[in-house]
């Protein structure tokens, strides 16, 4: 049997964990995010002590996005190397080229994947959907412009262009996986968000998943309105 069909064929005790934006070694992700740790060695300490009392050494774990931040290669491989599960990552705004995610000790890296989780195809990407048709992002306008525009009576929000609007996915009624927003809001729509800040710092198994997704199937899809960081 080949290395590619062993990834397929688990053992009976495997899972599969999802977590995102967990930002190691970023300090303002603590103050920002109102994370109740004091600084980013604490955190890293009690989120990987954590993480090895849930995830086993044979689960698989997909991180979807952004899981250092000013880390070298070697401290990415030493802080991966310590957490349990085969690792897949779904690539984030915070993260590397594929072959230093790789190298560092992920066996998949991918912009985006797709699974089946209770009957439905769900698409698991970093970003959650996209949620206006815009045309700039003003705040990254020169203040001078900015000012011409307030000036003539321009209004700016309603063209404001969230981050990397062109790789959120196109909401088109699937189910999606994501993170990104560090929202607390676990559920938007079809959109399922697993970032820590969502997650009480820890990874979500996909029996979770799959009965969160139920629930949005029996009940019907609710869609909040939130701020969110997006860092």
């Amino acid at each position: 049997m080949s290395k590619n069909n062993q990834w397929f064929k688990p053992p009976k005790h495997w899972t599969t964990w999802f977590v995102s934006d967990i930002h190691f070694g970023h300090q303002n992700c603590i103050e920002y995010c109102n994370r109740p740790f004091e600084n980013v060695d604490i955190f890293k300490e009690k989120f990987i002590e954590d993480w090895n009392k849930l995830v086993r050494k044979d689960d698989l774990a997909i991180f979807v996005g952004d899981i250092f931040f000013y880390h070298t290669k070697e401290q990415m491989k030493e802080t991966l190397s310590r957490m349990n599960g085969r690792k897949v990552l779904v690539k984030g705004n915070h993260d590397f080229e594929a072959r230093i995610m790789m190298n560092a000790g992920f066996e998949i890296c991918v912009d985006e994947m797709i699974m089946t989780i209770a009957g439905e195809k769900v698409q698991i990407s970093h970003y959650p959907f996209r949620m206006k048709p815009m045309l700039y992002q003003w705040v990254k306008f020169k203040r001078e412009v900015r000012n011409a525009l307030k000036w003539l009576g321009v209004d700016l929000k309603p063209i404001f262009l969230e981050k990397y609007h062109h790789k959120r996915p196109v909401d088109r009624g699937q189910f999606l996986i994501h993170g990104h927003t560090h929202s607390k809001h676990q559920v938007n729509g079809r959109a399922i968000h697993v970032g820590v800040d969502a997650r009480n710092f820890r990874p979500v198994n996909i029996q979770e998943i799959s009965n969160e997704i139920e629930k949005i199937k029996k009940n019907g899809p609710v869609y909040i309105k939130y701020d969110n960081n997006e860092d």
